[in-house]
């Protein structure tokens, strides 16, 4: 009888966690578009008419200017990544 309950407990658990990781996804994706229904602007000089599979990139940096970076993030209301775009875009001018 207990390995039925363990059984039981652990598809009930994963399936909470599924519940749990769907609705982070309908709140991330509803954020985004809150973003950009607020925007009255395109981010400057980031390509828009084709799509590029992102990849992976490993930066070593101080922690002091980490921070700087995700500061500067924060108040732009960006990530890191599309921050680092966007002045990579501006850079080729």
């Amino acid at each position: 009888m207990g390995k039925k309950k363990n059984k039981a407990k652990k598809k009930e658990e994963k399936k909470a966690k599924k519940a749990r990781k769907k609705a982070k996804e309908k709140t991330k994706i509803a954020k985004q578009e809150e973003k950009n229904r607020s925007e009255s602007k395109e981010p400057l000089n980031v390509s828009t008419s084709k799509k590029e599979k992102k990849v992976s990139l490993n930066l070593t940096i101080t922690p002091t200017n980490k921070n700087k970076l995700k500061n500067l993030a924060k108040s732009a209301d960006t990530s890191v990544s599309e921050l680092i775009a966007q002045w990579i875009e501006n850079q080729e001018q």
